[in-house]
């Protein structure tokens, strides 16, 4: 994955948990959907003492929109990243809008299936899965 190895590459050239980036991609399947999203990571505690711990924050995204709001991801996003960031939201609002889009030929062959299956002998067999 190209952002990050450009994001580890840099962080091995930037000493310091300050110059560390803060923003890590997910990706999760949840039925015939595929969200992807951004979240925010903030360490808390001591490295020293062994009591360093990671926290994930949400970052939202506007309803009812296939990307983030660019100004608030890189508000996030030390400087060396932003242009990566940048590019890869940008990316990944058309992956988004091209999943929805696949989300809603599937259903619309659910349907169709269903209507047809109404009309359909007994003895046919229509299944999504084969």
């Amino acid at each position: 994955d190209t952002h990050w190895e450009l994001i580890r590459a840099m962080e091995r050239r930037k000493p310091g948990w300050s110059e560390k980036s803060e923003l890590q991609l997910r990706c999760t399947r949840k039925g015939n959907s595929i969200i992807i999203s951004w979240t925010r990571v903030r360490w808390y505690g001591s490295t020293q003492k062994g009591s360093r711990i990671r926290k994930f924050e949400h970052i939202s995204k506007p309803a009812g929109s296939h990307g983030y709001t660019l100004s608030k991801l890189l508000g996030f996003a030390k400087d060396w990243e932003k242009p990566l960031v940048q590019e890869t939201e940008e990316r990944l609002a058309i992956i988004r809008h091209e999943l929805s889009l696949v989300v809603k030929a599937l259903t619309s062959l659910r349907y169709a299936i269903r209507a047809s299956s109404v009309n359909v002998a007994p003895t046919v067999s229509l299944k999504m899965n084969e």
